[in-house]
């Protein structure tokens, strides 16, 4: 898949080449050694999605005027989502357009790219696609920041019962960065938040589902 800025969602198209070479490893226990979850917390086991907040106070999926106020009204530029279509429609599923209102969706449904982020627009609602950790771009997790200067062991404190394997990845003009694919904590959910790390620090995150 690859990046034209997530995303289903959320979701950043990528290109999916080399994803089995590991290139760092940190394990929290001893290979060969089989944890017992029972007793764990489980957002210690997973980043929980709703636990999340964009600038500190934004969701997912935020109204329009929200994001005028958190991410400012003027973008940095934006496309129809007609003319690069997401799989499974995006974050907001697949739309179904009457044909005399066709023009009014083209209109009405972008693609916003603001601060090297992407989001996607459907009438008064957006979402998250891709999010990028630049300039003072940051999240919110339980309380504590990360950003560009959060590093892999910094994240990696967050999560102690999580193996943190990176994977080196050929992202679309972003060339190799690492990887990591981390629950959501979700019931029946069968995607993941990929979390991309480069020259060790956090670089950009977005929400990834099957097609």
């Amino acid at each position: 898949m690859r990046i034209v800025l997530f995303i289903p969602l959320i979701f950043v198209l990528l290109s999916c080449q080399n994803q089995d070479k590991k290139t760092s490893i940190v394990h929290r226990m001893p290979s060969g050694i089989v944890q017992d979850t029972t007793n764990i917390a489980k957002d210690t086991l997973a980043m929980i999605y709703d636990s999340i907040a964009f600038s500190g106070k934004l969701g997912w999926v935020f109204s329009k005027s929200e994001f005028d106020a958190v991410f400012g009204p003027t973008i940095d530029s934006s496309i129809s989502v007609f003319d690069d279509p997401p799989c499974n429609g995006g974050a907001f599923g697949e739309p179904n357009v009457p044909t005399d209102s066709l023009d009014h969706w083209k209109k009405n449904c972008l693609y916003l790219y603001q601060n090297e982020s992407k989001f996607e627009q459907r009438f008064d609602s957006v979402a998250v696609e891709n999010f990028r950790f630049s300039g003072t771009s940051f999240i919110r997790y339980k309380g504590h920041i990360l950003n560009k200067e959060t590093t892999v062991d910094d994240f990696a404190k967050l999560f102690p019962h999580v193996p943190i394997d990176l994977s080196d990845m050929d992202v679309y003009q972003e060339g190799t960065l690492q990887v990591l694919n981390i629950p959501t904590g979700m019931p029946l959910d069968d995607g993941h938040i990929k979390i991309f790390f480069k020259n060790g620090h956090l670089y950009m995150m977005h929400y990834w589902s099957p097609c």
